[in-house]
């Protein structure tokens, strides 16, 4: 994850205007989710017991897990859950797996007054939210939505990917997230950009819909990466371009999703052959194109992007 909890050398080197617009973030959101009318509203169940109210409703867990879940003292949630239980709404049963470990589960009374508190939320969130354009709340949603990427929100499992094509309004963000990347990850200048921005446009204004395509991955409305089909440099050979995945999903599987619904795409409109360009450095992805079946073709030492790097050629049979 792209997020460390732990203090430390990491945590200190953070930029002040980070810290600052993640302290400004937490003041919105309480203001717009209307988390303090409600604490008002719920006047005996502080912010923290509403917090352990609704989590106990997503998961079965121990106390433990629990509090190290919300990063809360063992202790301060050992009384939450006495106070739950005592009121009638949590009940605690032992694990099939370990008898001496107790798993808490709400009871009907505890659901029902999460599922009354929770509603609370949503009507508090609409009518805060309201005033936004039909235009305005697209933009929220993937704004939240790489938000909680970035910081690892254990939520988002739940949140389906699909991978689609090329969507209005993917061209900017394409050119802009491919740029940042690869100036922090591999220090390429703006010609990087410039080059990004040739290929897309050059795609977009010459694309044959039935042998080129893109494949977006995408999460809450929020693009998380792309690969592209094009039509390669010798006939019926596709080219691989503009391959890249956020850096809090590498490592999951879907890079490799990504890359054999590419083949897949690739074989059935009848290319024979494939290849792509790209750095010896970019480790990861060379790994990804080997156990795919391509192989390099050559390799050349040159400057680009304002960097010394090493060319690689790969080519495979489809």
């Amino acid at each position: 994850m792209p997020h460390d909890p732990s203090p430390g050398t990491a945590a200190a080197a953070l930029p002040p205007e980070t810290v600052e617009n993640m302290r400004a973030l937490n003041r919105i959101v309480t203001r717009a989710s209307g988390v303090l009318r409600r604490t008002a509203s719920d006047g005996d169940m502080s912010l923290t017991e509403m917090r352990i109210l609704h989590e106990l409703g997503l998961a079965t867990w121990t106390a433990r897990q629990l509090a190290r879940h919300l990063a809360l003292d063992e202790g301060h949630v050992s009384r939450v859950l006495k106070r739950f239980a005592a009121q009638g709404w949590l009940r605690r049963t032992a694990s099939p797996d370990d008898g001496r470990v107790a798993l808490l589960e709400l009871t009907e009374t505890g659901a029902a007054r999460r599922a009354a508190h929770e509603e609370v939320a949503r009507r508090q969130v609409r009518d805060s939210l309201a005033g936004l354009s039909d235009a305005e709340r697209p933009a929220l949603d993937r704004a939240i939505a790489r938000v909680r990427t970035a910081l690892g929100d254990p939520g988002l499992a739940a949140s389906a990917i699909t991978i689609r094509d090329m969507a209005p309004g993917n061209l900017g963000w394409l050119i802009q997230r491919h740029a940042e990347l690869y100036r922090i990850e591999a220090g390429f200048d703006a010609s990087f950009e410039r080059l990004v921005a040739e290929v897309l446009v050059e795609y977009l204004k010459t694309r044959d819909p039935a042998r080129e395509r893109a494949f977006i991955p995408v999460r809450d409305g929020l693009p998380l990466g792309s690969v592209f089909c094009v039509q390669g440099p010798a006939p019926n050979m596709a080219q691989l371009r503009l391959f890249w995945l956020e850096p809090s999903l590498r490592g999951t599987g879907l890079g490799r999703r990504m890359l054999a619904d590419w083949l897949g795409f690739a074989r059935a409109v009848g290319y024979r052959r494939a290849a792509l360009w790209t750095h010896e450095s970019h480790a990861a992805a060379g790994r990804l194109y080997a156990a795919a079946g391509f192989e390099i073709t050559g390799t050349k030492p040159t400057r680009n992007f304002g960097r010394d790097v090493v060319e690689q050629h790969w080519e495979m049979t489809l």
